[in-house]
């Protein structure tokens, strides 16, 4: 038979490992989040590296529509 005190330890260690799973998953998910931010943080600035790179070769790049990208990018301006 438990006694009161093992009962009350046993408790309380319960209380712990729930109380130390729940930080464990928050730090997970925060580096989680982190890490998301970080790698979007990167997509855009290759984006923006790449529309620089289009810019530096072609000036006229931005006027250029859709349809007329690809010939404007071979014939120039």
């Amino acid at each position: 038979m438990i006694s009161g005190s093992q009962a009350g330890r046993r408790s309380l260690d319960v209380a712990i490992a729930v109380m130390m799973t729940v930080v464990v998953d928050s730090v997970r998910v925060g580096f989680r989040i982190a890490f998301s931010l970080l790698m979007m943080r990167f997509e855009i600035e290759m984006m923006r590296f790449g529309i620089e790179v289009m810019l530096n070769e072609n000036p006229c790049f931005l006027k250029t529509s859709p349809e007329n990208l690809v010939a404007q990018l071979v014939d120039g301006c």
